[in-house]
């Protein structure tokens, strides 16, 4: 550190120079020097200080690095050995889970070795063929799963037993009832039956001991004549189904066996069961001819329009309840619906005939969209062909239409809605205020003359009738306000000049 003298104390020092009296002057410098220094002293005395301080905190600050180096290497080894304690707790947890897997697939062999067991219960006390066919199917889907287990042979070996003790005796059944009833069958127009019925040897293997020694034993053979047996001894229940779609039921004995209702319903029995044990099974070479026999069955019948046209919604909705496939012949069922109906049409001349129609076609038990759409439309032809907007009767069907049958449009009902929309704005617009200054006529001669000048000229009019009654109704209103002039007087006329001009266009 330097320090510079002042140019005062230089001036000074120079002046004192100059002087005489230098003595004082170089005592006063000493002494500015030695404070100087003293200054100096004290400033060099606390830089030191910092120094040392700053010094002190390094070493602090190492302290603290250590400390944290320490730390961090603490750390390090506490996760190591969590990481060490979480993949031992993680193989810990595999095992665990590994042990319920075992424990479920232990479980689960359990009781299918359970239902196994129940089955053949099951079996051996039963007395319906079908029941036994499919636990025996059930017990060999079981021993599917059996396979793994070291004494898997063990239910092979109860599986032949019970088939030895059980599908043997009802074979015997089955073939008795088989051969009693064949006869019913074959009128059905099913190879199929025909060919169950003449089983091949080989199919006598499945009752061999030594079955399970031969693979070609047709087994889905003898299911299928088990299952045909057991299901189709009873075919009341659709007999009944097909009836419950008919307006007019009937009982079906042993002389219509041969008839072609009943071997449709046969038919329909078949091809519903069959096909739920055997999705190869297919009678499309034969149903086209037995549909073609049963329509023809039903346009020969001796019986009204509306009992022909309810066999054949009946048929179509069996048809479609079975989930049968009847596209072949859809078109012509279809065509003959519609001429049921435009037969049932024919017989209306007019609209008092309507009425009954209706009557008759809403008593058809219609479960069918198609159908139904078809009976709509047919309504709406004869309201149309017979449109009369003028008429009482008409006016109470169209409301009667409207109120039976609201979740439907009808052509015939937006056409006479618009109609009376028409004439109401018809009347507002060219009759309402010349009609409502008549009635305020005070004069009855005048308001006679003028009355009868009005209704006149609207007699002239399309659709004047409804007109005619709108006015009717206007008057009825204004004619009870209570400053109305002579309202008795007037109301008096005016039925009497409206029921005149009423009648008049009526019988016209």
């Amino acid at each position: 550190m330097s320090f510079d003298l002042s140019p005062s104390t230089l001036k000074q020092l120079e002046q004192s120079l100059l002087s005489s009296d230098l003595t004082t002057e170089i005592d006063e410098t000493q002494n500015e020097l030695n404070e100087l220094d003293q200054r100096l002293n004290i400033s060099l005395s606390e830089q030191y200080k910092e120094i040392i301080q700053f010094c002190t905190s390094l070493n602090e600050t190492a302290e603290s690095l250590d400390n944290l180096i320490k730390l961090n290497d603490w750390t390090n080894e506490h996760l190591i050995s969590i990481s060490k304690n979480l993949e031992a707790d993680l193989q810990e947890y595999k095992n665990t889970v590994e042990i319920e897997k075992n424990i479920d697939k232990f479980t689960k062999t359990l009781k299918s070795i359970e239902l196994f067991e129940s089955t053949i219960i099951k079996i051996e006390t039963s007395t319906n063929a079908y029941e036994i066919v499919q636990g025996v199917k059930s017990l060999e889907n079981s021993i599917l799963g059996f396979k793994g287990l070291n004494f898997h042979h063990k239910f092979n070996s109860k599986l032949f037993l019970v088939k030895s003790n059980t599908l043997k005796a009802t074979r015997k059944e089955a073939e008795a009832w088989f051969n009693q009833n064949m006869s019913i069958f074959e009128s059905f127009g099913c190879d199929y039956l025909t060919n169950l019925k003449s089983l091949e040897s080989c199919d006598n293997l499945i009752f061999d001991p030594k079955y399970n020694y031969h693979k070609d034993a047709d087994v889905q053979k003898i299911y299928d004549l088990l299952y045909v047996y057991s299901s189709l001894k009873n075919s009341k229940s659709l007999i009944d189904k097909f009836n419950s779609y008919r307006q007019v039921t009937f009982q079906i004995d042993d002389k219509n066996l041969n008839s072609a209702l009943y071997k449709t319903i046969g038919f329909f029995i078949l091809e519903f069961y069959l096909l739920e044990i055997n999705p190869l099974f297919d009678l499309k070479n034969f149903y086209k001819n037995i549909l073609i026999a049963m329509i023809n069955h039903i346009k020969n019948i001796e019986s009204d329009v509306l009992e022909q046209l309810s066999y054949i919604i009946a048929l179509k909705q069996v048809l479609k309840d079975l989930k049968f496939q009847t596209y072949i012949l859809e078109d012509e069922i279809l065509q003959l619906t519609i001429f049921y109906f435009q037969k049932l049409q024919a017989d209306i001349e007019n609209i008092k005939d309507i009425p009954d129609y209706i009557e008759k076609i809403s008593k058809l038990k219609i479960n069918n969209q198609d159908i139904e759409t078809l009976m709509i439309k047919n309504i709406d032809d004869v309201l149309l062909k017979h449109y009369d907007a003028e008429d009482e009767q008409y006016e109470h069907l169209i409301d009667k239409i409207e109120k039976d049958y609201k979740n439907f449009t009808f052509r015939a009902v937006s056409k006479y809605r618009r109609e009376k929309s028409k004439i109401s704005e018809d009347i507002n617009s060219k009759y309402l205020n010349t009609f409502d200054k008549i009635l305020q006529i005070k004069d009855i001669d005048q308001f006679h003359e003028d009355l009868n000048n009005l209704l006149t000229a609207i007699s002239k009019n399309p659709n004047s009738s409804a007109q005619l009654k709108l006015l009717k109704d206007f008057s009825d209103r204004k004619l009870i306000e209570k400053d109305s002039y002579n309202a008795d007087a007037k109301r008096a006329l005016v039925n009497q000049l409206l029921g005149s001009k009423l009648s008049n266009i009526k019988d016209n």
